[in-house]
């Protein structure tokens, strides 16, 4: 019989039950299961059973007050640890560099975070690329941080020039940011769907449209065109104008453009959903855009004097552009209507005629004198070339796993010879899906090059072949001289961005033997020139394109 536990238990200071010596710990001895024979039967118990089991059930109560208690305890030792660390890291705060830091150290920081939550981003309603913020604006999580910060934040004029409209937006909040930026350039990015403008803050946005560097819209309207050409204020310090759809596309009429020439700074225009980049290069790209007339587009092309780079597609209208440096097209039309005396590279695509008359009649009319010509279009003519004597660089491109069955003939014919037609060629190459370990391509080129030899030409052309699979063959080439090295370029494309933006039109042919400069040769043939499969570096003596 267990004896009543009010005879061995007592409360410590604590409240916590404890067991008196020598009794034994109720937890591990004292059997507090029911007697088999009643928990099993209907049985009644007898008198003892009765008082027995009363003890047993307060045994267990206690027991678990005793559970309760250590909880309680247990969580009481849990808040101290989090009271804790909360003053450590209070502590820790105080000594923290953001805390000591200089002002011109936190604007730089601050900078960085802003740029950080821009990003280019294709538009759902087009390929083509806008800048807009992800998530809150940066600036605006800056200023709620403490007084400093938001003191620093708001007197930063540089931290507010990135307008991102997107969603609904308050009205106070674009007038508290043109008020921060100051009269600082401005980068506006209208995020807003045909049937979610809010014209009223459009409008505002207007009212300060000479401070615009640049504007992205994913779609324009015809209230934005109006409160464009009617906006009493010049775009003096425009640089990009930039849109991904015109709605309705039949309110596209070229004088709708006309306040594009109060932007003296204009040089990059992009219309339409085939943009390929969101990089600002220097590029007019006019697509599903309806020109009814012109004129207005032959002035825009005359005021447009920094544009050095074109893309066209299907157009009907003519445009005089006395600075541009390298075309890309398609159609043959875009010739008839296209007048560029200073061009120097030039590639066309597989839409063209075999005799390419528009193409003759384009250099004559424009006088241009090409250095680099490459095309896709496996009918190309190779009498052609007896017309652009200045040729520096001559490309194929073959969206086939082997070049076309006249593609030897073009090269070789006796006729016309490449190596007699074209006297000043430096760099011959031909891109190509590879097909197993087919040569002829190889075999082709080194043909050329020897008929160059015997005829006494000079200098020797090096010639590149870029494939996926081609590296025992380029051994072969590179035995002999004619080619350094080709290697796969999967980390590149940044660094070629980055020349990209600085290039530059060529001024004579002095040797430039730097591995840089053969990476900013390959990215400006990125646009239909060389393939983006690989980068060349050319032989020091080989390579005289000039920059």
């Amino acid at each position: 019989m267990v004896p009543d536990h009010r005879t061995f238990l007592e409360l410590c200071p604590r409240c916590a039950p404890l067991v008196n010596a020598p009794t034994a710990d109720i937890y591990g001895v004292v059997d507090i299961n029911p007697p088999t024979n009643l928990s099993r039967t209907n049985n009644p118990p007898s008198d003892v059973e009765v008082r027995e089991t009363r003890q047993r059930i307060q045994l267990v109560g206690i027991q678990l007050v005793g559970i309760q208690l250590s909880k309680m305890e247990l969580e009481l030792d849990l808040t101290r640890k989090r009271t804790l660390f909360e003053k450590i890291a209070l502590n820790c705060a105080i000594l923290s560099p953001m805390r000591r830091a200089p002002e011109d150290v936190l604007l730089e920081i601050f900078a960085w975070v802003v740029a950080k939550s821009l990003e280019y981003t294709p538009s759902t309603r087009g390929a083509a690329y806008f800048r807009r913020s992800k998530g809150s604006p940066a600036p605006w999580n800056l200023s709620h941080v403490c007084s400093r910060w938001r003191a620093l934040s708001v007197s930063s004029a540089a931290l507010w020039v990135d307008i991102s409209l997107h969603g609904r937006i308050r009205r106070d909040f674009i007038e508290a940011q043109l008020k921060r930026s100051s009269s600082r350039a401005l980068r506006i990015s209208v995020n807003w769907s045909s049937h979610g403008s809010n014209d009223e803050i459009f409008g505002l946005l207007a009212t300060q449209a000479h401070r615009w560097q640049s504007i992205h819209l994913v779609v324009l309207t015809p209230a934005m065109l109006y409160i464009l050409n009617n906006n009493p204020t010049n775009l003096t310090r425009l640089c990009t104008f930039s849109v991904g759809e015109i709605d309705p596309p039949e309110t596209a009429d070229v004088s709708d453009y006309r306040f594009l020439l109060a932007a003296a700074k204009l040089s990059t225009v992009l219309v339409g959903s085939n943009h390929e980049t969101p990089l600002p290069f220097e590029d007019l790209r006019l697509n599903q855009l309806r020109i009814s007339h012109d004129a207005p587009w032959r002035a825009v092309g005359r005021h447009l004097q920094q544009l050095t780079l074109l893309g066209l597609r299907r157009r009907d209208y003519h445009i005089v552009l006395p600075a541009l440096i390298s075309l890309k097209t398609a159609q043959d039309e875009v010739l008839e209507s296209l007048t560029t005396p200073a061009l120097q590279n030039l590639h066309f695509g597989y839409g063209y005629n075999s005799d390419h008359p528009q193409l003759v009649s384009f250099i004559r009319r424009s006088g241009c004198t090409l250095r680099r010509l490459s095309t896709d279009n496996t009918l190309f003519d190779m009498g052609f070339l007896r017309h652009i004597p200045t040729l520096w660089e001559l490309g194929f491109k073959f969206p086939f796993p082997d070049p076309p069955a006249g593609f030897s003939r073009l090269l070789l014919t006796p006729s016309n010879p490449i190596p007699l037609l074209l006297p000043a060629l430096r760099v011959l190459w031909v891109s190509h899906i590879a097909c197993g370990e087919d040569n002829s391509v190889l075999d082709l080129l080194e043909k050329v090059v020897n008929s160059r030899r015997e005829s006494r030409i000079h200098p020797t052309p090096s010639v590149s072949v870029l494939n996926s699979s081609s590296s025992h063959s380029l051994k072969r080439l590179g035995s002999k001289g004619m080619i350094v090295e080709l290697w796969e370029n999967k980390d590149a494309s940044r660094r070629h961005e980055e020349l990209l933006k600085h290039s530059h039109p060529i001024t004579g042919s002095a040797v430039v033997p730097t591995p840089e400069f053969c990476a900013h040769n390959v990215c400006l043939n990125k646009f239909g020139f060389v393939s983006e499969i690989a980068t060349v570096r050319f032989l020091r003596d080989e390579l005289a394109i000039g920059t």
